[in-house]
């Protein structure tokens, strides 16, 4: 009798051991089919402060494997006492290149202006921004217009090309 409860024991931690790789195996196989694609969040608020702060909200906000898509961007930023807000239809955050691209109905706007143009590239590391599309720059007495801008985010300094200007209520 004890022979026999050995031998069933044996086979059975014989069995159990087999069946415990077939499963181990069977999880390998299945995790290296699983390809990575994408991550998404809907209508999401990310709150940060890097020095600065700011609040970016959005309707959707999609990674990929080299860049986030962003759908409906809408950043608050404070920086000392200054605000601005920065609203696009959609941005798209090149990661490898640390490149922000703003697409359609790109508004910036702060408390002395609000600037209008189709499209913004920002390069966050240089803290520059620039295109070569219309822009509209709008004031209480001015307004500007041109094709390209060059933001220098660092000394805060703005240049329009090809601008025109024209004065209200001098």
């Amino acid at each position: 009798m004890k022979r026999h409860i050995i031998s069933l024991s044996i086979i059975f931690l014989t069995a159990v051991f087999i069946l415990n790789e077939i499963n181990r195996y069977i999880l390998e196989e299945k995790l290296s089919n699983i390809k990575y694609s994408d991550a998404q969040i809907n209508d999401f608020l990310l709150i940060g402060k890097n020095g600065d702060s700011f609040l970016l909200r959005g309707e959707r906000l999609t990674e990929k494997r080299d860049r986030i898509l962003i759908d409906i961007f809408d950043l608050d930023y404070i920086k000392e006492k200054e605000k601005f807000k920065i609203k696009a239809e959609k941005g798209i955050y090149f990661k490898n290149k640390n490149v922000l691209k703003l697409i359609k109905n790109v508004n910036i706007q702060t408390d002395r202006f609000v600037m209008k143009t189709p499209q913004l590239y920002i390069f966050t590391k240089e803290r520059v921004a620039k295109n070569n599309s219309d822009v509209h720059l709008y004031s209480d007495r001015m307004v500007t217009t041109g094709k390209g801008v060059f933001i220098d985010l660092k000394n805060e300094r703005m240049i329009i090309k090809n601008a025109r200007t024209v004065f209200r209520g001098i």
